[in-house]
């Protein structure tokens, strides 16, 4: 997804302080944050975090994005699914809170993971990675990086376990 595919994305990263039991909020022109119905590919869940209404599940399977996404500004994402897409370019530096990341079958040559300590599961294959390190990602139990081209993976102090 680019800017220029989808101009209003930064209304995604965007705190809207909730009054009065009404939330006005400005629909993106994907209309991520108008759906909440889990049977659909793409939608988004947001929810109450203190007295904001943030951003907290993306669902954008097979929604043809292209190009670079930045989710950094999204710092109460716990799950991003952005499967079966062309994305070249996937930025969750200050995903935290993230515990689900499936990037799979996308186009990646780099995924940085390294601060989303939170991070349980993480599916990442059918791209284009070279190398992957996971050791700062202490909760991860599962991790799917196959068909990519990885020349190492380093996956020590994980609770991934090999059979």
């Amino acid at each position: 997804m680019t800017n220029e595919q989808f101009p209003d994305l930064t209304l995604l990263t965007t705190k809207v302080t909730i009054s009065n039991d009404s939330v006005d909020v400005p629909y993106n022109t994907h209309d991520w944050n108008k759906v909440d119905n889990q049977n659909l590919h793409d939608y988004a869940i947001w929810e109450t975090v203190g007295e904001e209404y943030r951003l907290v599940e993306i669902y954008a399977l097979s929604a043809g994005l292209t190009g670079s996404l930045d989710f950094s500004g999204c710092t109460s994402l716990t799950v991003l699914n952005c499967w079966y897409n062309q994305l070249t370019e996937l930025d969750v530096s200050k995903n935290t809170a993230l515990e689900l990341l499936w990037c799979d079958d996308n186009q990646l040559t780099t995924l940085d993971v390294s601060d989303c300590t939170a991070l349980v599961n993480l599916g990442c294959w059918g791209n284009k990675l070279t190398e992957l390190d996971v050791s700062k990602n202490r909760e991860l139990t599962y991790l799917a990086c196959n068909n990519n081209r990885l020349s190492f993976c380093i996956i020590e102090s994980t609770g991934i376990a090999f059979r």
